[in-house]
C-alpha cells in the first residue's frame, strides 16, 4: 500500500504576504489612536454612549464603532466579537442595529454579557435586530439554551 504524500498548500502571492506584514504593523498604532480616540470622547461626555457596529449611520454625541473602519472620520475600530474595550460601568447607553443576528449563539452571549459589564447601573442596551433568520437558527439547533 503506497503511502499518500501530502499536498503542499499553495504559496501566498508576494502582494498578500506584503499585505499581511502592513497590517500586523500598523495595527498597534491604529490601537493607540482608538484609546486616544475613545479617552477624548469618554472625557467629553458625562453621559457616553457606544454605537455597536454604526456602518454608515452616525449619530450625533456617541461613541460610533465599526469593524470595517481603522480610526477613519469619526468612526472608531472596535471588534465586538472580542471583549470590549472599555472598564466597567463606562456607558449609560448602548445601541446596535442589524448586528446581533449576524453572530453565531456563543458570540451573541459573549456579546451582552459584555454589554452589561461596561454598562452602568441603571444603563440602557438597545438591540433591533430582525428576528426572523434567528428564530430559524434556533429552531434547527440542538442546544438546549437556544431551544429556550
Amino acid at each position: 500500500m503506497a503511502e499518500s504524500i501530502p499536498e503542499v498548500p499553495p504559496r501566498r502571492s508576494w502582494q498578500k504576504r506584503v499585505k499581511a506584514i502592513l497590517k500586523q504593523a500598523f495595527i498597534p498604532p491604529t490601537l493607540v489612536l482608538r484609546g486616544n480616540r475613545i479617552a477624548r470622547y469618554l472625557v467629553s461626555e458625562s453621559q457616553p454612549k457606544l454605537h455597536v457596529a454604526c456602518g454608515s449611520n452616525l449619530l450625533s454625541g456617541w461613541l460610533n464603532t465599526d469593524l470595517a473602519v481603522l480610526n477613519r472620520g469619526n468612526l472608531v475600530y472596535l471588534n465586538a466579537r472580542k471583549k470590549l474595550p472599555f472598564a466597567n460601568d463606562t456607558f449609560c447607553y448602548i445601541f446596535n442595529e442589524h448586528f446581533i443576528s449576524h453572530l453565531a449563539l456563543e458570540e451573541g452571549i459573549r456579546f451582552f454579557a459584555e454589554c452589561y459589564r461596561v454598562l452602568r447601573p441603571g444603563g440602557v442596551l438597545r438591540t433591533a435586530t430582525s428576528g426572523l433568520p434567528l428564530l430559524v437558527d434556533l429552531s434547527r439547533t440542538d442546544q438546549p439554551l437556544a431551544r429556550r
